[in-house]
């Protein structure tokens, strides 16, 4: 077997899901077998800072962050 391993898209969607209600990756990785790390490289994950200049900015960081996920 190869060592590039491949999510199917059935549970990619389902991972996707639980992150974006929260779920840590760690608590995805404990489920899936799959290590946090290499879900971050296999989902694309990037961490990038969240700016918040004015409080306004808060209220509307997540229209930013879902094009993230």
């Amino acid at each position: 077997m190869s060592g590039t391993r491949y999510i199917p898209g059935d549970q990619d969607a389902e991972i996707r899901e639980a992150y974006r209600q929260g779920v840590t990756l760690d608590q995805i990785a404990a489920r899936t077998g799959i290590p946090a790390e290499e879900l971050v490289r296999l989902l694309g994950l990037q961490s990038q800072p969240v700016s918040v200049t004015q409080p306004d900015d808060y209220l509307w960081s997540t229209d930013r962050l879902d094009g993230v996920l």
